[in-house]
């Protein structure tokens, strides 16, 4: 009788931890992080070297390294150039599969490999 009362205790015991740990704060949160305008230039970007101003709205973006180019592609912005794939595309045109759809989407021809 013993054993089951402490299998029931180790049960209950478990299913409240777990149900806790699903349940949402009730805390808005708030950051303190601050808000600049979308678009506003010249954009200053700190980084491990020091810093990095941008004056002005780049015209042309290029990327260099494998899968770079994805990142501009997921903001709208199409590369003028970008990096050959060497694997995981199945025609040999050196451009991925979900590349190629974003381009398509995006109503843009493929870059400069």
């Amino acid at each position: 009788m013993r054993a089951s009362r402490l299998i029931a205790l180790g049960i209950s015991v478990a299913l409240t931890g777990s149900l806790a740990a699903c349940s949402s704060s009730t805390d808005g949160g708030t950051t303190d992080t601050e808000s600049t305008e979308t678009g506003a230039f010249p954009v200053t970007i700190e980084h491990a070297y020091g810093e990095t101003v941008i004056e002005q709205k780049p015209e042309r973006v290029a990327t260099v390294a494998w899968s770079n180019h994805e990142v501009p592609l997921a903001l709208g912005v199409v590369p003028v150039g970008m990096s050959k794939a060497t694997w995981g595309d199945d025609d040999g045109d050196g451009v991925l599969p979900w590349v190629e759809d974003k381009l398509e989407e995006l109503g843009a021809e493929t870059p400069v490999l």
